[in-house]
């Protein structure tokens, strides 16, 4: 098992769905416009990432999305083996692969990639796969931890409680960073929008899930590793 993988085995996100799932697709609405729900029976999404497809679930009951083109890729075969059991999501295109270097042999509408490009050391290998899977009026919406600041920054933990090595998946790197390997590939932020939860949440189990405190700059999120961030989304399209 991967050392992530307990994290999502040990929730039902299916029938408690994450806050933040309503969120992403109301950034969706937004920058698609307030067609009627239909309009999505049309659209192709990839959710880069997609654990067991809890959110791919959602977006096909919310918005009605054609289970035929909904796609779902993760680096965890465990993952996407119980995405595959799930009857609801019977139908959805699921593949097991690194956001580094997948290639499905088709274009998105729609990208999603949420708490993944945090994993990456160098983002450019992630970026140029979702340049190569957007279609040209597509849209990608990336989602976690990023620095104002023009300052990369490099993590590695140890859970002690789960598992016994150094892992990766709390880099912070900067919007300055992003955007300018995206202009390499003609994208570009069209906006940026930070995600709150609409409720005090509290320090678990695992020191490694978090939790959201307030500040003196606003409600952040925070963690075991004493990290301080919100979490925000970048828009990207074609420019």
């Amino acid at each position: 098992m991967k050392h992530q993988d307990y994290i999502y085995l040990s929730e039902d996100y299916y029938n408690k769905p994450k806050q933040i799932f309503s969120y992403l697709l109301d950034l969706l609405e937004q920058n698609l416009g307030s067609t009627p729900p239909p309009f999505f029976k049309s659209k192709k999404l990839l959710d880069i990432g997609c654990s067991r497809g809890e959110f791919l679930y959602f977006c096909k009951k919310s918005l009605k999305f054609d289970t035929n083109l909904l796609y779902g890729l993760d680096y965890s075969s465990n993952l996407i083996d119980e995405a595959i059991k799930f009857d609801g999501l019977k139908g959805v295109n699921f593949s097991v692969g690194s956001a580094e270097n997948f290639n499905l042999n088709t274009q998105f509408d729609i990208v999603f990639m949420t708490g993944v490009l945090s994993y990456f050391d160098d983002v450019s290998d992630t970026i140029k796969c979702i340049d190569s899977h957007l279609s040209p009026n597509g849209i990608a919406i990336i989602t976690g931890g990023f620095n104002d600041a023009d300052v990369d920054l490099i993590t590695r933990y140890r859970n002690n409680r789960y598992f016994n090595t150094f892992e990766p998946g709390w880099n912070m790197h900067s919007i300055h960073t992003i955007r300018k390997i995206l202009k390499t590939y003609k994208l570009d932020i069209i906006d940026i929008k930070t995600f709150y939860l609409s409720f005090n949440s509290i320090p678990q189990e695992d020191p490694c899930r978090s939790w959201n405190i307030q500040t003196e700059n606003g409600v952040k999120f925070t963690n075991g590793m004493s990290l301080l961030y919100d979490i925000r989304s970048l828009i990207i399209k074609r420019v």
